[in-house]
């Protein structure tokens, strides 16, 4: 791992733009969504390490967002809390960002796409597009079991391992 230290200072201002908070307040709530972004990359670098992953960009963001999502929905319900009032938050405060293109990625991301597809966004609209997919995964919840055994097919373990 590369040198942390200054890494509050680097991503707090991005952060607290997107939720329109006081840098303080925004290290708060980072804080408290730390578990689900841990499982998320957790999620990427599973997938990663197993030849799993895709070259569609949305797709495994999908993937590693739903996984983290159920994660901390069954065994961190506060944290499934926060995730969802800080995406809520910055659709909220970035609605008028909002175009038609994250519907597009919303509906196709489910599925790899056959030929490789980058984000095609900047970092504050892939912030939205993320935001607006977790406020979606709230809409149809799912087991952590069901999405390894859909997602991690390879690994030839059962749910319970």
């Amino acid at each position: 791992f590369g040198d942390l230290s200054g890494l509050p200072e680097e991503v707090l201002p991005f952060h607290a733009g997107l939720l329109d908070f006081p840098l303080q307040k925004t290290a708060e709530w980072v804080k408290r969504c730390v578990p689900f972004l841990l499982a998320h990359e957790l999620a990427h670098a599973w997938r990663d390490q197993m030849g799993l992953l895709t070259k569609d960009a949305w797709h495994e963001e999908h993937i590693a967002n739903s996984l983290a999502f159920a994660y901390v929905s069954a065994h961190l319900p506060e944290v499934a809390r926060d995730v969802l009032f800080v995406s809520k938050r910055i659709v909220e405060s970035h609605a008028e960002r909002l175009d038609g293109s994250w519907q597009r990625v919303l509906e196709r991301c489910t599925e790899a796409s056959p030929t490789p597809q980058d984000y095609d966004c900047s970092p504050k609209q892939a912030a939205l597009v993320h935001a607006k997919m977790i406020l979606r995964l709230q809409e149809t919840p799912a087991e952590v079991a069901e999405l390894v055994a859909e997602w991690f097919f390879d690994l030839g373990l059962s749910a319970a391992e």
